[in-house]
């Protein structure tokens, strides 16, 4: 639609030697020109259509611009009669209300004939054409004209083109109208160039149809032709015949005859259309001979079953003696041995006669059904026989096939060998798997020199041969060939028709087998549960075996069956193959600290775990046991200290028919993680995934590729659990202590979390514990600190599992030192399941997706502060000295302590406290390793705790 301003365009940037085509202006070749610079100059026409609308402001609605067209009888190309009619064009500027001030510089446009599905209607070439030219005066290069559709491109340069304003037409387009079809015209792409005085506006016009009437044209049929001043034309089927001898369920001879009275006279135009309908997919009609002078006859395809005939000719001199007007070849259906009806019916048509002024409709015989009766089953015995072929050795070089044998056979009693044979006809329909296809035929002993009785046809094959009188030996055939990858070939017969000398044609029996493979080696790889496993899971195979070279090794991704072609079949029974899973890629997917809680329930035996592919995928070590070892390297994983099992694989296959002797230990005896198999036989493995025992990992996407997470893990909306961070500010160099809390009404045995910090903004110093049992340094990950990441879990290891995550209790503490000013230190640290997935699970299983929000604490800086005693550390951070100031309300005795970040202790101090403040000098301090410390002033009125740095 935009081919007008492309050509403003393109006249300023086309090459210098350009030669203007007429494919370049032609809307079927995509309205673009088909040169390399095409691209180029799309580019520029986009780019000057939005400086265009910049510049001209002026739009369609400013011009009242319309478009309309109507069905006219009164335009000067051609008289609209009996047969044809006219479509006239309209613009009409300003709304039609005065006269325009403006000119047309180019227009740009595509009409449509609208039609039925089936109809016959056309846009009428030679006189639309020669309307435009003689009477419109468009040029060759401006139209293209086809019996669907006509396309309209005045460039600019060729106008300017002005239009009066009673709005006469500027264009007409014939149309060839068949009685009883309604009809239409559809516009696309209709673009205009308007100058109005003060530049160039583009403008799509809005089409409004026709303003005097509806656009739609239903065409009129003609009233009977009667007797006067000639005889009524007849127009009828006669009595069909079959094409040959041999041919007669196959296809009939239907002769058209005009019936017009004992003398002849002439029609100046006859046309009239037959509509033929079938119950099974049948081949297009044909016609032979054609007796009319002068005759057009063309067939359209409405579907398999269903088909239109249309007949036009002009000048037509009828004749008593020569009363067929050509005969109309009816096929039978494709599938012979099928019953079938195919329904004749003239639809309708006309006559202009000589010497008349207007058109009459011929009297048309009642219609036909011409019947292909089906065949009977063979009384006589022939059959066909379809088996694989498996003595044979590849004949496409190194690629995998399987081949199947037809064979016609049939009893001693029928006759001996060779029967001569009037037709055979055999269709096969294979299934091929994907990437498989047709070789051809193979070893043809059935009428070997008649290779056109062999036929390819997509995927099917077919042998046919109806000449009549040739020779067949008992047991002829030919063999078939199908390069088939990894798969079978499926095998349906769709038609067999076999006839005898002497006998009626009838239907044989097929014995097939129901499929064709390669010489498979074939199974499966599942989880226990049957789930899918991540890809790269590789089957190797072993044994007297060679491979097809062009089929590599399957690399199965998220799929649970495999097979493999071994290329022959020679090793048969004899030989047999070992086959095995392998896959050692992304260890980390489905591994949770949840599997931590069931693996350490079953350690305790307060759970077993409850099969024997869980407890294997619970020794993550690979000793033969499940252990805390497991746990530990568990635990290493989740947190990427490590990214791989180092004395295990991510997965292990275990032979699916293997029975386990004793279910709570399946490591004694060893259990099998190989099959021994013949050709034809299943090698099936169950999956187990090494550290997920609830069988939680995803066959999508890998944690391990971005530490992101499974895709399913992704799309699950589990329930939020919220965790709290202090909300504050901090100057640059402050050290800054954050408590990270628990703030859900559930209480939760097991968590993991990612966390991000901004580490241009802060200086991670060092993590402690908060008040979770068991919080060690052992549970946190910080292999990626540079990258701002930091990686932490818990579970619960008590055997009653008393010791749990409830609301309010602090999980741990992060120490940073602050790079620059910070408004809100919460604000620099987030969770993010690209780190690690942030999870909190019940003691069930049930999963929670941990989120974080910020809370206003004071002192931050300085730790917890507790009434009616108060205590802060400082310096905070410190080198060799520190001090404790103590507040207490009255006299008493107290005490100090200083432990590591996970509870050790370091430091213990006495101190005799006096009403007020009290100011303390740390003796040890000096000796203490740099790192995060936690202190604790304890007295008899209250304690105080918080955490310092030593730097």
């Amino acid at each position: 639609m935009c081919i007008h301003i492309y050509h403003q365009i393109f006249n300023i940037f086309k090459p210098s030697n350009y030669v203007p085509q007429k494919s370049d202006y032609n809307a079927p070749q995509g309205w673009l020109p088909r040169k390399k610079h095409a691209a180029s100059f799309l580019f520029f026409s986009f780019l000057f259509l939005g400086i265009s609308s910049k510049v001209q402001g002026q739009t369609c609605a400013d011009l009242g611009a319309q478009f309309n067209y109507c069905p006219d009888a009164n335009l000067p190309c051609t008289v609209t009669d009996c047969y044809r009619f006219q479509y006239g064009c309209y613009f009409r500027p300003n709304n039609g209300n005065q006269s325009p001030t403006l000119s047309l510089v180019s227009l740009a446009f595509k009409a449509t004939l609208q039609k039925p599905a089936c109809g016959v209607s056309t846009i009428n070439v030679a006189l639309t054409t020669s309307c435009l030219m003689n009477t419109y005066g468009f040029t060759a290069d401006q139209i293209e004209v086809t019996e669907s559709y006509v396309v309209i491109n005045k460039m600019e340069g060729q106008g300017p083109y002005s239009f009066p304003l009673t709005g006469s037409p500027f264009m007409g387009i014939v149309v060839e109208a068949f009685p009883g079809e309604t009809l239409d015209l559809v516009f696309s792409d209709d673009l205009l160039q308007w100058n109005t005085g003060t530049g160039i506006l583009n403008c799509m016009l809005p089409n409004t149809g026709c303003p005097s009437g509806a656009t739609s044209v239903t065409f009129p049929e003609s009233s009977t032709c009667t007797s006067s001043p000639v005889a009524v034309p007849n127009i009828i089927f006669d009595a069909e015949t079959p094409t040959s001898p041999n041919t007669s369920t196959t296809q009939y001879s239907v002769p058209v005859v005009m019936q017009a009275g004992a003398a002849g006279y002439n029609f100046n135009e006859l046309d009239f259309a037959i509509h033929l309908t079938a119950n099974h997919a049948i081949s297009a009609p044909g016609f032979s001979p054609v007796t009319i002078p002068g005759a057009s006859i063309f067939v359209r395809t409405c579907s398999a079953t269903e088909y239109t005939v249309y007949v036009h000719t002009t000048n037509y001199a009828y004749n008593p003696a020569s009363a067929t007007m050509f005969r109309l070849l009816v096929n039978g259906p494709i599938m012979q041995s099928t019953l079938t009806d195919v329904e004749l019916d003239f639809i309708s048509g006309r006559a202009l006669r000589q010497g008349e002024a207007g058109c009459c409709k011929p009297v048309f015989g009642n219609g036909k059904t011409v019947v292909f009766g089906q065949f009977l089953p063979c009384d006589n015995g022939v059959k066909f026989d379809i088996a694989q072929v498996t003595d044979a050795s590849p004949t496409s070089g190194d690629n995998c096939e399987a081949r199947f044998s037809v064979k016609i056979e049939w009893p001693d009693i029928v006759g001996g060998s060779p029967l001569t044979f009037n037709q055979i006809k055999l269709n096969i329909n294979l299934n091929l798997p994907p990437n498989a296809s047709i070789v051809g035929f193979l070893n043809q002993t059935l009428t070997p020199n008649c290779p056109t009785c062999y036929s390819i046809n997509g995927n099917s094959i077919e042998y046919l041969n109806m000449s009549g009188g040739f020779s067949v030996n008992k047991g002829d055939g030919f063999e078939v060939a199908v390069i088939s990858p990894n798969a079978c070939t499926g095998i349906t017969t769709m038609d067999a028709v076999v006839q005898v000398a002497g006998n009626a044609a009838c239907i044989p029996a097929v014995n097939a087998v129901p499929d064709v493979c390669p010489p498979l080696i074939f199974g499966s790889v599942a989880k226990e549960n049957g789930g899918l496993i991540r890809k790269t899971t590789t089957i190797n195979v072993t044994g007297a075996i060679s491979f097809c070279p062009s089929i590599p090794m399957p690399a199965l991704e998220c799929a649970k069956d495999f097979s493999l072609c071994a290329c022959n079949f020679s090793t048969g029974d004899t030989y047999t193959y070992t086959v095995t899973a392998a896959n050692d890629y992304c260890d980390i997917n489905g591994v949770t600290t949840f599997d931590l809680v069931l693996i350490t329930r079953h350690i305790l035996g307060t759970q077993p775990l409850d099969s024997p592919y869980k407890i294997i995928a619970a020794d993550a070590n690979n000793s033969g046991m499940v252990s805390t070892a497991d746990v530990v390297e568990i635990r290493k994983l989740i947190l990427q200290i490590i990214t791989s099992f180092p004395t295990n694989t991510s997965w292990r296959f275990v032979d699916k028919d293997w029975v386990f002797p004793n279910l709570s230990d399946p490591f004694s005896p060893v259990f099998p993680e190989s099959k021994t198999i013949h050709l034809g036989e299943p090698a099936n493995f169950v999956g187990v995934k090494i550290g997920d025992v609830n069988l939680s990992n995803h066959c999508l996407a890998c944690p391990g590729e971005n530490f992101s997470g499974s895709t399913e893990d992704r799309e699950i909306q589990y329930p939020s659990y919220p965790i709290n961070i202090a909300k504050g500010g901090a100057k640059k160099g402050d050290v800054i202590t954050l408590p990270i809390k628990a703030n859900g009404p559930e209480e939760l045995v097991a968590f993991q979390m990612g966390l991000k910090f901004e580490p241009a903004k802060l200086e991670f110093i060092g993590a402690s514990k908060g008040e979770l049992g068991g919080y060690t340094k052992g549970n946190f990950g910080l292999t990626d600190l540079s990258a701002g990441m930091i990686r932490t879990l818990w579970f619960t290891t008590e055997e009653q599992e008393t010791g749990v995550v409830s609301k309010g209790a602090v999980l741990f503490n992060l120490s940073f030192r602050a790079l620059a000013d910070v408004a809100d230190i919460s604000a620099m640290l987030r969770l993010d399941d690209a780190v690690l997935p942030n999870l909190g699970y019940k003691r069930e299983g049930k999963a929670y997706s941990l989120a974080l929000s910020s809370f206003k604490e004071d002192a931050l800086a300085n730790g917890t502060v507790a009434q009616p005693v108060k205590a802060t550390c400082f310096p905070n951070p410190f080198s060799n000295t520190l001090g404790v100031s103590v507040s207490v309300p009255e006299d008493c005795k107290g005490s100090i302590w200083l432990f590591d970040a996970f509870g050790r202790r370091l430091a213990y101090q006495e101190a005799s406290l006096t009403k007020g403040d009290n100011l303390i000098a740390i003796d040890q301090a000096a000796t203490l390793a740099p790192g995060v410390l936690n202190w604790q002033v304890q007295t008899p009125l209250g304690q105080v705790s918080g955490v310092v740095v030593r730097q």
